[in-house]
């Protein structure tokens, strides 16, 4: 990796707060590659975040010239951007782990979608 394929400081902070803004929302995102949620989010100096895997896989086989599958912009593995371990919170959990979807869980708290209850409670 040369001096020039690294982010620069201050466009990877900004990308970081993004990602952390986009993954703390509460929104399930998802991939626009894979269509499904996010699993090792990563952020591209275009601002579209993908899967780790999704988007490298992109720039492997496209290796002559990789763009951005949403804007075409000129891509870079180098220049992915994630949340450094040691800032990631719980709101990104292990991917085998169980999650509800925030779009469910919306629905229950307004009470839009019934919730059926059981025979056997009492």
């Amino acid at each position: 990796m040369t001096a020039s394929d690294a982010t620069p400081a201050e466009l990877r902070e900004k990308l970081i707060q993004t990602l952390k803004l986009i993954l703390s929302s509460g929104i399930d995102e998802e991939c626009a590659i894979c269509l499904d949620s996010l699993s090792l989010p990563v952020i591209t100096h275009c601002a579209h975040v993908f899967c780790r895997r999704c988007i490298e896989s992109v720039i492997r086989t496209t290796e002559w010239n990789p763009r951005c599958p949403l804007c075409r912009n000129n891509i870079k593995a180098e220049q992915l951007v994630d949340v450094p371990a040691e800032s990631e919170d719980r709101s990104v959990v292990d991917s085998n782990e169980w999650q509800s979807s925030a779009k469910v869980s919306q629905n229950l708290a307004l009470g839009t979608i019934p919730v059926r209850e059981h025979s056997f409670i009492m």
